[in-house]
């Protein structure tokens, strides 16, 4: 099955609200331990700083 060829444009991209959000999360300069939940993370960019910042994130789509 797979990624339908329909989904491939959309597939790996970093959309722009990702990139704003993880600027925002960096701005933030979470603690160590500080809990974090996003939720329609797609690539997960703000988790990853997030996560740099050793906090406690979960993330969905």
């Amino acid at each position: 099955m797979g990624i339908s060829s329909a989904m491939r444009p959309l597939f790996g991209l970093v959309w722009s609200s990702g990139s704003q959000s993880a600027a925002e999360v960096a701005a933030c300069r979470l603690k160590p331990g500080e809990r974090m939940l996003e939720i329609g993370c797609r690539l997960a960019p703000a988790h990853i700083v997030a996560y740099r910042f050793c906090a406690d994130v979960t993330t969905t789509e």
